[in-house]
């Protein structure tokens, strides 16, 4: 091999390479930013969101607080037919026809009832929802329907779906 060919071609040879290699990473690279930058467009937005959710936890902090309070001597409270047999004694208790929960979090849940009452006085039916309003947590009327049996009669039947927040039991305080 002539030494102009070792001095001066291999060199220049392995110079192409060199530069050939450094054009086919940038090339790649240049065709990985795209995705990655929108992944990591992705990840600032779940940031942003996650953000959002402890903000809005921290807000509820003092309400949680206050529910917890007001649980504390009565952590489940009554049930709604003993309600019903204290604010209208003597009377047929109401037909329990579903009972449903609802998680809220991992310490709370809401509790839903439907009841039905075939033949009910109105006064008897007003007695029960003022007691289930200041039961301690209390019973919240989320939806009621009341049918007046006759015509100008003070009697009816009712049905009525009503809440009540309630501590979970695995996360209950002793």
């Amino acid at each position: 091999m002539k030494p102009w060919v070792r001095e001066v071609v291999l060199p220049a040879a392995a110079g192409g390479v060199a530069i050939a290699s450094v054009l086919s990473v940038l090339w790649l690279e240049l065709a990985v930013v795209p995705e990655r930058r929108s992944r990591g467009e992705a990840l600032r937005a779940d940031l942003r969101e996650l953000d959002r959710i402890a903000e809005s936890a921290r807000r509820y902090t003092p309400h949680l607080r206050a529910l917890d309070s007001a649980c504390a001597a009565s952590p489940t409270g009554r049930s709604p037919l003993d309600l019903f047999a204290g604010a209208a004694p003597g009377l047929p208790p109401p037909v329990l026809s579903a009972t449903r929960e609802v998680a809220l979090d991992a310490h709370w849940r809401i509790t839903q009832v439907d009841l039905a009452m075939a033949d009910v006085p109105l006064d008897a039916v007003s007695a029960f929802l003022q007691a289930c309003a200041t039961s301690r947590p209390p019973w919240r009327v989320s939806a009621l329907r009341l049918q007046a049996l006759d015509a100008g009669s003070t009697r009816a039947r009712a049905v009525l779906t009503l809440e009540s927040p309630a501590r979970r039991e695995e996360a209950a305080r002793p």
